[in-house]
């Protein structure tokens, strides 16, 4: 099975978000990728490669991204940060 490993921006992002509630659904989809870790998209916006690289994906968790990367064959899973939406272009 593989590791979800979280960089230390990402708390201090979801920090930023306001409703508890939020919080814990951002958790539990990101927590879904221990199961299935190519769910999310490879179509990224430019400033997300920019910033992150072309390899990452992004998981929608509405209106919030999750940007991750798949590590050493798929075994490790690294969740980058948490971006509005709407901050993506």
């Amino acid at each position: 099975m593989a590791e979800l490993v979280f960089d230390a921006g990402f708390f201090d992002d979801l920090q930023q978000v306001e409703l508890a509630s939020k919080q814990d659904e951002i958790l539990d989809t990101i927590e879904l990728l221990l199961t299935i870790p190519e769910m999310g998209s490879k179509r990224l916006p430019a400033s997300i490669v920019q910033e992150f690289g072309p390899q990452v994906r992004k998981l929608v968790v509405k209106p919030f991204l999750v940007i991750y990367e798949l590590m050493d064959n798929g075994e490790t899973i690294y969740v980058h940060g948490l971006l509005h939406a709407r901050n993506a272009w």
